[in-house]
């Protein structure tokens, strides 16, 4: 198991949801901030501009999101 993966436009960090991209934005929250979580956004060619707000993780869990 990959411990950093993208399952559709969800990021999962180690089975966490860490964060989602929409519209070639990453929308993650700074829970999650690492060296290993940036080196592997950075990888991703659909991903522009990388955003680390607080509660995406809490949305998330909740079945939510702001797009």
């Amino acid at each position: 198991m990959r411990n950093i993966r993208m399952e559709k436009d969800i990021i999962l960090y180690y089975g966490n949801p860490a964060g989602y991209v929409s519209g070639g934005k990453a929308m993650v929250d700074p829970l999650f901030q690492s060296e290993e979580l940036n080196a592997f956004l950075s990888r991703q060619k659909d991903i522009g501009e990388v955003k680390w707000t607080g509660g995406v993780y809490d949305r998330l869990v909740n079945g939510q999101r702001d797009t």
